[in-house]
C-alpha cells in the first residue's frame, strides 16, 4: 500500500509578507521597505532602523526573513510580483 501525502502551498504576495514582517519588527524600530528603483543598491527589499534612519541590511530576503522571525508558516510562500 502506497502512502501518499498531499502537499498544499499558500501563496502569500510580497506585500503581505512585508507587513507581517513589518508588524513584528515595530517594537525594535525597525521596517523592511521595498526600493522604488527598479536598480538599487540595496536591492528589492531593505531593512531600516527607524530610530538612526540608517540602513541595517540590504538585498533582504523576505521569504527568508519572514522564516527567521515566524511569520511565515512551512506551507506558505513567498509569491514574487510578476
Amino acid at each position: 500500500m502506497e502512502i501518499t501525502m498531499n502537499r498544499h502551498v499558500n501563496l502569500v504576495s510580497a506585500r503581505a509578507a512585508q507587513q507581517r514582517i513589518n508588524r513584528k519588527l515595530r517594537p525594535s524600530l525597525q521596517m523592511l521597505r521595498k526600493s522604488r528603483r527598479w536598480s538599487s543598491d540595496t536591492g528589492s527589499f531593505y531593512l531600516l532602523d527607524l530610530g538612526s534612519n540608517w540602513l541595517v541590511q540590504g538585498h533582504v530576503d523576505v521569504e527568508a526573513l519572514g522564516r527567521e522571525l515566524g511569520v511565515l508558516d512551512a506551507h506558505e510562500s513567498v509569491r514574487e510580483p510578476a
